[in-house]
């Protein structure tokens, strides 16, 4: 009889255990986190933080990557911008030599001598810098010669006009 009761009894106990077991709420994840051992909290925030730094890290190649593209473009824009520089500085310069050549042009009318004091075309070679080789002083030949300059140098400052219009 004895080891009948002790069955019954045992049963109970095992009825009553797995009763205990289901009424006591289960663990939510949150609350399984709080049980880690120190050891696993610092493995879970290493592992965080070697993510982060991978995210930076990943972050900073693309931002140096936009940095260098930005700064050819602006390279780019720069040597653009001097180029136009340049050719605005020789448009000025034919400009001038175009208003200097009219003067000249005015100054220079047409007469009947053969030659004048006013103004000469000189040639002369690089060596010789300052001295003539040969002059022109004739009054015809100096005006042809300037109306051909004039109408060369405006093909070239239209030239220079739209190379900066660009």
């Amino acid at each position: 009889m004895a080891t009948k009761e002790t069955k019954k009894q045992s049963a109970e106990n095992e009825v009553m255990n797995k009763q205990q077991t289901a009424e006591q709420p289960k663990q939510t994840p949150q609350q399984a986190a709080e049980q880690q051992t120190p050891q696993q909290d610092a493995k879970a925030a290493a592992k965080e933080a070697e993510a982060a730094a991978k995210a930076a890290e990943a972050a900073a190649k693309a931002a140096q990557k936009e940095l260098e593209k930005k700064t050819k473009e602006l390279e780019k824009c720069l040597k653009d911008l001097e180029n136009k520089k340049k050719l605005a500085s020789h448009r000025a310069k034919f400009i001038d030599v175009l208003d200097k050549l009219q003067e000249i042009k005015n100054e220079l009318q047409p007469s009947d001598d053969f030659e004048t004091d006013a103004f000469s075309l000189s040639f002369n070679s690089r060596q010789n810098y300052g001295k003539a080789e040969f002059t022109i002083s004739n009054v015809a030949i100096i005006l042809d010669f300037i109306s051909y300059m004039e109408g060369k140098i405006e093909v070239k400052i239209t030239e220079l006009e739209n190379q900066l219009i660009k």
